[in-house]
């Protein structure tokens, strides 16, 4: 049970409710709780479905009843709304920071995600989108970004329909023209390969390598403490060095794991290559405090000779004998002040829960 530190609460005037903290496990089985429980998912299909069944099943009366339909129909929608918001464990505070406009989170990082495949339509015809296109194809002067600096600054605008137009007219030499600002713009041409490359533009803002976070949506990353290492260090590549048709990141000679030992990253791009496997590390270490916990409760209950799975060594003989033995200590059920006052309060609380019917059967 956490405990609390005298100095926080007389600094706090309330109960702190902490508890220390002194191994690297432990810190992190913590980070993984928090996470879990600030968090809240989205809950489950089969979870919204058996909510939704629980409603029907109790307020079965509302269908085919008297009530009319369409108040029927308010009700039923009502309650599903309320136990599905129960379900989700949505605090009040939330709710109203909802109702009032407001942010429900502060952050001093925004994020974005990066989609491996998507789908786009483009007059009327559906055209295949990749982002890692954009990467590939994108402007000569952002050429020495990464795939991971590309997700952070990029941004990707549609031309305007006249600025399409004197974009056409004016490719004369699509090569002089990637890489330059377009109608005067800070935004740049892509590469003549892109599908897009006569409709859009992009430009990259450097300041956002610091506020800007990716959140690769598709799949978790690969680890590098278990798993396929080869994948592991063609994914590293692929995101921290830079390339444009994918050769560049190792010789044809070259394993994965070659090529990553190899290469030369810069001291940022290590550190958000180590900090990509905390959530993992967060995760076993959340498994290992348990497993400890487990032990050491074991343990305890082995030191006192208390096992509560095995009572095959006592059987009614032994209890016979004990009751048998002269002058034991008698059997008291003698109750004191504050046994005696607990039971009148709970027998008072029972007595007005009575009266009132909240103990009647619905």
């Amino acid at each position: 049970m956490n405990t609390f530190t005298p100095c926080l609460t007389y600094l706090l005037r309330s109960n702190t409710d902490v508890t220390s903290l002194l191994s690297g496990t432990s810190i992190k089985a913590i980070i993984s709780y928090v996470t879990d429980y600030v968090t809240k998912p989205t809950l489950k299909t089969h979870q919204i479905f058996s909510s939704a069944y629980d409603v029907y099943d109790k307020h079965s009366e509302l269908i085919g009843g008297d009530v009319k339909e369409h108040e029927a129909a308010r009700k039923l929608i009502l309650k599903i709304v309320n136990a599905l918001t129960s379900k989700l464990e949505i605090g009040s505070p939330m709710a109203c920071m909802y109702l009032l406009g407001n942010p429900d989170h502060y952050t001093s990082h925004e994020f974005v995600p990066f989609w491996w495949k998507m789908l786009g339509r483009e007059n009327g015809n559906y055209v295949g989108k990749s982002n890692v296109d954009d990467y590939k194809f994108r402007p000569k002067c952002y050429g020495n970004l990464n795939l991971y600096q590309w997700i952070q600054t990029h941004h990707k605008k549609r031309r305007s329909k006249k600025a399409i137009e004197e974009f056409k007219t004016s490719v004369d030499n699509p090569d002089a023209l990637s890489g330059r600002p377009t109608n005067g713009t800070k935004y740049q041409a892509f590469l003549p390969d892109h599908p897009l490359y006569s409709t859009h533009e992009v430009f990259c803002k450097e300041e956002l390598l610091h506020t800007m976070v990716p959140n690769f949506v598709g799949g978790p990353l690969p680890r590098p403490d278990m798993g396929d290492r080869e994948k592991y260090c063609m994914t590293m590549l692929t995101l921290f060095r830079p390339w444009r048709t994918g050769q560049e990141l190792k010789r044809v000679d070259q394993s994965w794991d070659e090529a990553f030992i190899e290469y030369q990253f810069s001291a940022r791009d290590t550190t958000l290559i180590n900090n990509l496997n905390l959530k993992y590390e967060c995760l076993d270490a959340r498994d290992d405090f348990h497993g400890e916990l487990n032990r050491k409760i074991k343990q305890a209950n082995n030191s006192t000779g208390f096992d509560s799975d095995d009572d095959s060594d006592y059987s009614d003989a032994d209890y016979d004998d004990y009751t048998s033995v002269p002058n034991r200590i008698p059997e008291y059920n003698i109750k004191g002040k504050k046994a005696k006052a607990r039971d009148k309060v709970i027998n008072e609380i029972d007595d007005i829960l009575s009266k009132s019917g909240w103990t009647n059967e619905c």
